[in-house]
């Protein structure tokens, strides 16, 4: 369970901690009140949050995640373009695009870092 601490003063929430996500929170801001200003998220909406801000952060794309995904299982380039119907240099610079926006160097660790972020499931 995920508890995101806040106050409601004047029309407008602050958070009180660092939440594990960027950008807008106005899901969150709906449930907090001066009466209540606690919200609770169950593990499985606090898992796909994290997710979906860290995919948001890092500004992947679906088809990066994609390959991602791929790459996590282990395939080559090739066999990635032949599973997404792609060419193997648009998986080449697909990978690239990845590495660059996760601040890697290969896709060794793109994947540690994809697996930590939880973007993919070890």
């Amino acid at each position: 369970m995920l508890t995101i601490r806040g106050k409601y003063l004047d029309g407008k929430v602050a958070l009180m901690e660092d939440v594990p996500f960027a950008g807008e929170v106005d899901v969150l801001v709906t449930f907090l009140t001066e009466e209540a200003p606690m919200l609770s998220l169950p593990t499985s909406e606090q898992q796909e949050l994290v997710r979906y801000a860290s995919q948001r952060r890092l500004a992947l794309t679906s088809r990066e995640i994609d390959v991602l995904r791929l790459l996590h299982r282990g395939l080559t380039n090739d066999e990635i373009a032949e599973r997404l119907d792609l060419g193997h240099g648009t998986v080449r610079n697909y990978a690239t695009s990845i590495y660059r926006k996760m601040n890697v160097r290969n896709r060794t660790e793109a994947v540690k870092c994809a697996v930590d972020l939880g973007l993919i499931e070890s």
